[in-house]
Formats: C-alpha cells, sequence, structure tokens
C-alpha cells in the first residue's frame, strides 16, 4: 500500500492538473466568444456603415465612426478594396496587412490581436469596414 504522503502527494498534483485544464478551457471558450462578439459587431457596424453612406455620404460616416471609437476604445478603420484606409490611421502592424489588400475575414496581426474586416454592403467600389480585437494568447479561433 502507499503511505499517507504519498496519498496526499499524488491527490495535490491531481487537483492541480484539473484546475490547470480548468483554467485553460475557460480561457479558450472566453476568448472564441469574444472574437464572436467582435464579427457580430463589425458586421452589424458594416451595415450602419452602409446606411449612412447611403443616406448622407462619406462626412456623416467618418463623423460616426469617430464617434464610434470614443466609445469603444477599439479602432474602426474603412477601407478600399486596395486596402487604402478612407478614414482613420492604421496601426503599425494593420498598416503592414493593408498594404497587399486585406480580405474580409479575421486576420491575425501578432499574438493576441485580431484585425477583423468584414465588406460594408451595397458600397460600390467594395469598401470595408477594419476592428481591432484583443485576445488571450493560446485562444481557439472559431474559423
Amino acid at each position: 500500500m502507499y503511505s499517507l504522503f504519498t496519498k496526499i502527494f499524488l491527490s495535490f498534483w491531481l487537483v492541480a492538473l484539473l484546475v490547470g485544464a480548468s483554467v485553460l478551457g475557460a480561457q479558450r471558450f472566453l476568448g472564441a466568444s469574444a472574437v464572436d462578439h467582435a464579427i457580430e459587431r463589425t458586421e452589424a457596424h458594416a451595415a450602419t456603415v452602409s446606411s449612412l453612406l447611403a443616406d448622407e455620404g462619406m462626412v456623416a460616416v467618418r463623423r460616426w465612426l469617430v464617434g464610434m471609437m470614443r466609445r469603444e476604445h477599439a479602432p474602426l478603420l474603412l477601407i478600399d478594396e486596395t486596402g487604402r484606409p478612407l478614414t482613420g490611421q492604421p496601426p503599425h502592424r494593420l498598416r503592414e496587412q493593408l498594404k497587399g489588400g486585406l480580405q474580409p475575414g479575421v486576420h491575425t496581426l501578432r499574438p493576441g490581436l485580431l484585425a477583423v474586416v468584414r465588406p460594408v454592403p451595397n458600397s460600390e467600389p467594395p469598401l470595408y469596414l477594419a476592428s481591432l480585437v484583443r485576445v488571450e494568447w493560446g485562444t481557439t479561433l472559431p474559423f
């Protein structure tokens, strides 16, 4: 049989492993839901940009984007199909990605920083809305 010390020692390490696995699982789940939320939010913002463009023009879009960036504390950029920003100044890492033209989707700029890019409906020429999302390291992304 095992000694009392061995039983306590093994129990301690079993509990430590279970707690570690639980924390890692929760982190991955919460990070993925943050990305899902960012995708939904960017799609909704793109629809708003489309409406503003149709009704009031680019000046109203710029004014709205500045207000949203202040409220959400997250960069929102309107870009054309070549990746040229039409509003705002992109952060350095995003500027590098935009040089080749950024396609719709979720792009990793660096570990822990993603760019969510969604098309603006009914825009001619095609326009895209990009937002930046911070996620925890080790997050499993939903795509």
